[in-house]
């Protein structure tokens, strides 16, 4: 890489000189402006900092105002590196072009800066406590510089990094979240909105890592680089240092560009740990979470056996919690979301709030004298999830501060006072030093009014549930017209006919068997699955007239003998003969994976693309389980990380499976817009190809095999061997053709075992693609917007090479080029003759019977392609890519 000269080389010249004294009298002015815009906001800042500083977790005076921290206008900064270090609590550097990290001596060097200036140096401790001196001290500075760098990269990241550090108070589960993941999740969607960074990580710990996987993985693709331990060179398109802090378990979506809120990082959080099926209740109680503290760590309920019997009492089913830090986080989220309260006095165990849904409730216990605590740490976020917050403060007779100091002390009179004088009276005695004595009748009254809320909100959740899905089920249903249903305005009266329909039917068991394609039913209550008899049935339904309906839950109903095969299900208002074993606070999602299954088109557009639709079509904000029908476990491990972007649920193998399971409702069978076909207009949040091409990325990201290190752009050509049909029979002419031309090329010939993961590392990296229409140019989905597509035709398949790659190619944003074959470059001419009906008039043989496009054109054909043809072609797809390859570095 090319290295820079600093500008602060002594010379004679008097020229010289007058330039370096005015830089120097530039910089001065500047270093003024600073100082005067950095007092201005000390003077601002309504949060004052502690006289103290060891072993202080908050050190915080509370705030007159919530006012939004200043912005700072970096374009009028002549810097390359420009910071932000105007906020009280953290600091934060941006390197805007290609970075290189040397991790043996914490640097960043910034590559070819965009304007001419001296060399930059600047020092920065990437976490968001920057108030706190002892524990800044320990977190590791890094070094950012323009100046040149005596070492090549070794990993060349087609990303962003984010760096910051894990040290500090890290390990204990608020200040994990606090300085931790909160600040993470603001920082990525403010300045990485639409990207994945690659986490770089100061201070970071095995343990740590291990503890939290699941939710890393949410926050991005790629493998974490771990600051303290890496020796390799790695190259960024650009980098960001630090992470940007709204305050105490604080998002505000006023300072994010998209608006996120507490619920899209709650929402987040439910992705990563919602698999877990660990804690699922059998009980018709509503369970109370009761967070437990033990021996001298202060804020204990001395009590809590005598609370337990209360809480019982009152109707709770209760769980006692005392996590620490083994305590498995997937467990810990898979008790509290399933569960319908919490009970705990203030204390970092609290934190695990996050984990209830929202409509729960949550009571916090606040000792005397941390009434500002309670409400910043927990109350606040509490509320802004969503929760029903209730505030059980103790009386000085329920305190054992009491014993000690007596209920005449300062300390229980005024303990605002103490605290204020310092933060370490706060720790001290009413941190550590207190434990409470709860009023057994003052927590019954509590205890049964939150009682009365969780069993109100189950039922207006039940209800509101209800009738969201009559109204998607009637909207979805309608709206995915098959597209030879006709024009707009037909589809949309079929759509106002269908809805009308469902408002005005009396069944329970709600079908709509309209559409060419699939049929698709609908159980609006809960629904008890018996898989032993391939039979669902709907509890308690709203009409008495008994129903029984078939279905068979795959999307190409009108070949029959592909049907056959598809497992027929049973759907029942019948009273089920058998009683729930796992009892599931989602609905199911009835699929079939039979059929073509096996290739990969009919995975995608029988499978995985019906399934993107109907998801975002009935349960656009809900988790389904998946149940699946002639489910093979080769096919669970094939697309086992794709799957799991659909459901954080294990699946539910119908072949398999012996258990009863209950669900809230369920939904049977696929919708399907067509053939590789995302209609944006029949689904609620317009979702288009390039939605569901996000999706991939997010399951296949991390694979980053390929990424080539070669100035040539690479052309994927897609290799088929054997008696298959549609061979190249001069593909090594081709691919010399290709080479001439300026590509790196990279054969593929994809096999039912080809790795998924593999092939999208080696897709997804590269800039062009060429293959015959044929199933392997599925892949094609892998390909990045922008990059392009060349599908060569062979005679007799003009209409299925549009319909299953061209158009869908089209819509995901890559540069589309169709290379159609001449007479002379088919095989057919050796056995027909060039005259022959079958190479003159294609269509008139198709329309006579479709296995003779099977037959003839697709098993019966190769081609030899004309190399002039190709290299014109070739030269044109060259000039495209290298156009994107450019644009993308």
């Amino acid at each position: 890489m090319k290295k820079r000269t600093t500008t602060t080389t002594t010379t004679s010249s008097t020229s010289t000189t007058k330039k370096t004294v005015a830089i120097f009298v530039a910089l001065f002015i500047f270093f003024l402006i600073d100082q005067i815009t950095l007092l201005s906001i000390s003077l601002w800042s309504p949060i004052k900092e502690s006289k103290t500083s060891q072993g202080n977790h908050i050190e915080e005076l509370k705030p007159k105002q919530n006012k939004a921290p200043p912005k700072t206008d970096f374009s009028a900064k002549f810097q390359p590196i420009k910071c932000d270090n105007s906020h009280f609590r953290y600091n934060i550097c941006f390197l805007n072009s290609t970075t290189v990290l040397k991790p043996t001596v914490s640097t960043l060097f910034l590559v070819e800066p965009t304007e001419s200036s001296p060399t930059q140096i600047v020092k920065v401790r990437p976490y968001p406590r920057k108030w706190e001196t002892n524990i800044m001290s320990r977190i590791k500075e890094l070094t950012l510089t323009t100046a040149p760098f005596d070492t090549q990269c070794e990993v060349h990241h087609n990303s962003p990094a984010l760096v910051f550090s894990t040290g500090g108070y890290t390990g204990n589960v608020f200040h994990d979240f606090n300085e931790g993941f909160i600040p993470l999740f603001i920082t990525i969607q403010s300045t990485f909105p639409d990207q994945n960074p690659i986490l770089v990580i100061a201070n970071c710990q095995e343990w740590w890592l291990n503890r939290y996987a699941e939710l890393i993985r949410q926050f991005t693709p790629y493998p974490i680089i771990n600051l303290d331990t890496e020796n390799t060179t790695h190259c960024f398109t650009f980098a960001t240092v630090g992470l940007i802090s709204h305050g105490y378990m604080t998002i505000d979506p006023k300072l994010i560009p998209q608006s996120d809120t507490f619920y899209t990082f709650r929402t987040l959080l439910g992705n990563s740990y919602l698999p877990t099926k660990y804690h699922i209740s059998q009980s018709i109680k509503p369970r109370l979470v009761l967070v437990s503290r033990k021996g001298g760590v202060g804020r204990v309920i001395r009590n809590q056996a005598e609370v337990v019997e209360v809480a019982e009492q009152s109707g709770f089913e209760v769980v006692l919690f005392e996590p620490n830090k083994h305590t498995c986080m997937s467990n810990a989220y898979g008790l509290i979301n399933s569960s319908h309260a919490m009970f705990g006095v203030h204390g970092a165990a609290l934190t695990h709030l996050l984990f209830l849904r929202p409509g729960s409730v949550f009571i916090q216990v606040v000792p005397i004298g941390t009434v500002w605590l309670s409400e910043t740490c927990y109350a606040n976020p509490a509320k802004d999830m969503g929760l029903e917050y209730m505030e059980y403060k103790i009386r000085v007779q329920e305190s054992s501060l009491v014993e000690k100091y007596g209920t005449d002390h300062l300390v229980l009179k005024d303990p605002k006072a103490v605290a204020n004088k310092e933060f370490a009276n706060t720790k001290n005695i009413y941190l550590k030093g207190q434990d409470v004595i709860l009023d057994l009748g003052r927590v019954e009254k509590y205890l049964r009014k939150a009682y009365k809320k969780n069993k109100y909100n189950a039922r207006a959740n039940d209800f509101q549930s209800v009738r969201r899905m009559i109204k998607l089920s009637s909207i979805s249903s309608s709206s995915s017209a098959d597209s030879r249903t006709g024009p707009g305005k037909q589809v949309e009266q079929r759509e106002r006919d269908i809805i009308k329909e469902v408002q005005v039917s009396s069944q329970a068991i709600k079908c709509d068997r309209t559409h060419n394609r699939y049929d698709i039913c609908f159980l609006n209550g809960s629904t008890v699955l018996d898989p032993i008899i391939s039979t669902l049935f709907l509890v308690e339904p709203t009409v008495s007239k008994p129903q029984m309906l078939k279905v068979r839950p795959y999307p190409r109903k009108w070949e029959n003998d592909i049907m056959s095969m598809i497992k027929e299900l049973t759907l029942t208002t019948a009273p089920p003969n058998t009683h729930c074993e796992v009892h599931h606070n989602s609905p199911a999602l009835v699929i079939s994976t039979g059929g073509y299954t096996g290739n990969v088109f009919h995975d995608f557009t029988d499978g995985f693309v019906p399934l993107f639709v109907t998801i975002r079509s009935i349960y656009p904000n809900q988790n389904p389980v998946l149940v699946i029908a002639n489910c093979r476990n080769w096919w669970l491990t094939r697309y086992a990380e794709l799957i799991r972007k659909f459901t954080p649920f294990p699946i539910i193998n119908l072949d398999t499976e012996k258990t009863t399971h209950c669900f809230t409702s369920a939904t049977i069978g696929f919708i399907s817009h067509g053939y590789m076909t995302i209609d944006p207009k029949l689904i609620p949040h317009s979702d288009t190809f390039l939605t569901f091409r996000s999706l991939l990325g997010n399951a296949y990201l991390h694979n980053n095999y390929h990424i080539s290190q070669s100035l040539k752009p690479r052309l994927v050509l897609v290799s088929r061997t054997g008696d298959v049909g549609r061979v190249i029979r001069n593909q090594a002419e081709v691919m010399k053709v290709a080479e001439q031309t300026g590509f790196e090329v990279v054969l593929f010939e994809p096999t039912p075992y080809t790795s998924m993961s593999d092939a999208y590392g080696l897709v997804n990296s590269s800039h062009a693609m060429l293959g015959v229409h044929g199933a392997a140019l599925t892949h094609f989905l892998f390909l990045r917007p922008g990059s392009v597509f060349v599908q060569v035709v062979p005679i007799g398949i003009d209409w299925l090479a549009e319909t299953c790659f061209g158009n869908p190619a089209r819509h995901m944003g890559i540069e589309y080029i169709e290379y159609k074959i001449r007479v002379q470059e088919s095989s057919l001419v050796e056995k027909y003759g060039i005259d022959h009906l079958v190479l003159r008039d294609p269509k008139a043989v198709v329309n006579k019977e479709f296995a003779n496009t099977k037959n003839i054109y697709l098993k019966g054909q190769d081609v030899i392609l004309d190399l002039d043809r190709v290299r014109k072609y070739l030269r044109k797809t060259y000039t495209k890519a290298k156009k994107f390859m450019v644009k993308e570095d």
